[in-house]
């Protein structure tokens, strides 16, 4: 799914919305893709997003896809990664995110209950100091990695919020892959959580970026 397939609202600050479909075919799914729109139109010229949602699946065969996606992209994206240095690795946290320096990128039910999301966002452009949040409906359990081709771009999860303390992060250098997780196999309905991850631009760059996550409620 490309960009110019979405529906666009709103001005300056805009949202962009389509309806995506699982693998059985039942269009009961939102991408959607909001704040400004010259640093959506910059972020997602390139990228034709990869989507893979079933209902269908169970908590053993969560893990099954996420491999299998992991390994489709991975393999076709990562790059030799040059070798860290301690001034590499000299960072700290990223500030507290703006309107003008961030966008939120979604995937949601619009009907329903529960199931295996996956996506994988390739060519991502991300500008220095530039945060891309990207959120799933609650999950049991999650993983979400970087696969930069150029530039710098560090991973952070949190959850509930996006300004909730970090539980995981990734901050190695250059272009070696950052990946964050969270969560058991088994999935209680109890121990829920909305997954927030953050791609932050250290050094600007293109990135593919993957999030796939489990969850029994809507």
């Amino acid at each position: 799914m490309h960009l110019k397939e979405l529906r666009r609202s709103g001005g300056d600050v805009a949202r962009y919305a389509g309806t995506v479909a699982d693998v059985a075919g039942a269009r009961q799914y939102e991408l959607t893709i909001s704040g400004s729109r010259r640093l959506v139109e910059k972020v997602f010229a390139k990228s034709d997003v990869d989507i893979r949602i079933d209902a269908g699946a169970g908590e053993r065969d969560a893990e099954k896809l996420s491999q299998e996606l992991w390994q489709r992209h991975a393999s076709r994206d990562v790059h030799a990664s040059p070798a860290e240095s301690i001034d590499s690795l000299r960072k700290t946290l990223p500030k507290t995110a703006s309107r003008a320096s961030s966008l939120v990128i979604s995937l949601r039910r619009t009907e329903g209950k529960g199931t295996f999301w996956g996506a994988f966002f390739p060519a991502l452009i991300v500008p220095r100091g530039v945060s891309l949040f990207f959120v799933l409906p609650p999950i049991c359990n999650c993983l979400g990695a970087v696969f930069p081709l150029s530039g710098d771009p560090d991973l952070f999860l949190s959850l509930g919020s996006p300004f909730a303390p970090i539980v995981a992060a990734s901050a190695r250098g250059g272009t070696a892959i950052d990946t964050v997780a969270f969560g058991p196999t088994l999935c209680w309905p109890w121990a829920q959580v909305f997954p927030w991850f953050r791609v932050f631009g250290f050094r600007p760059g293109v990135t593919g970026f993957l999030m796939t996550g489990f969850g029994t409620f809507p």
